[in-house]
């Protein structure tokens, strides 16, 4: 997981709303974005985000590599821009790579 942002505490009680969503296929990898919003039960409409990361899977063979992966298919202009956002969050990973 990478790129974690914290905006503001769970308090004890709350109703609490994950959503997570493949935004990128790569040969070996899934990148998956993660959002956590959370509130109050009296008013459920009204969740406010908590935290939200970046989390990169996968899927190992029995040699313990890397397997390949199916390819997500880019239906959207959303998809085709939430996948650009995780390329360039993977470049930049690259670069600071020591």
């Amino acid at each position: 997981a990478g790129g974690i942002h914290f905006y503001r505490p769970i308090k004890i009680g709350n109703i609490v709303e994950i959503d997570a969503r493949l935004i990128h296929t790569s040969e070996r990898s899934m990148h998956i974005s993660i959002r956590v919003r959370s509130g109050s039960p009296s008013t459920p409409r009204e969740l406010e985000l908590t935290t939200q990361c970046l989390t990169v899977f996968i899927e190992k063979g029995p040699d313990g590599k890397a397997q390949p992966i199916r390819q997500m298919p880019l239906l959207t202009d959303e998809d085709r821009r939430l996948d650009a956002h995780a390329r360039e969050l993977i470049e930049l990973r690259g670069s600071m790579a020591v």
